[in-house]
Order: C-alpha cells, then structure tokens, then sequence
C-alpha cells in the first residue's frame, strides 16, 4: 500500500484492535497490503469557536453537545479542578 505514504493525515475511524485499525480513506484501489508500517498520531489543529460570557450566562445550555450541560466527574476531581474553584 505505497499510496498512504507522504499523504496528509488520514483519519482513524475505528481502532479494531491493538494492531489494527479503520482509516477515512477508499483503499480499494490500492496496491495489496505487503507487510509493516509504522504509523504515526499527527495532531491536527481545527478552529474551535466558543459564546461569550454574556451569551453563556444568559442561556447556559445553549452550544453544548444536545442541550446538555456538561457536568464534573466528582470520582476523578484532579488539581486542574481543584485549583479551579480555589481561584
């Protein structure tokens, strides 16, 4: 499968298993599969866009995943949170 090298990063649609994996790419016109690859996790920056303040406190569910707010796991309060609410 020559044709998956120096391309742009193709997403993972699903890990199989610890040595296997589903890629967001048509592959079924490609070379046959000959052996090993190395794979490698490529961090992809994307635009993320967030409400205001004022927009947030006036309709607090508004922009969250399906109207839901979203919620604190109290079994795993870490230091990020609890210095959160020190400050």
């Amino acid at each position: 499968m020559t044709e998956i090298n120096n391309r742009e990063p193709i997403e993972i649609i699903e890990v199989k298993g610890p040595f296997s994996f589903k890629i967001k790419a048509d592959s079924r016109k490609w070379s046959a599969y000959a052996r090993q690859g190395v794979i490698e996790n490529v961090k992809v920056p994307r635009t993320v866009s967030y409400l205001s303040l004022h927009e947030s406190r006036m309709n607090p569910a508004k922009g969250t995943q399906d109207g839901c707010l979203q919620t604190v796991d109290f079994t795993k309060f870490g230091r990020s949170e609890q210095l959160h609410v020190a400050i």
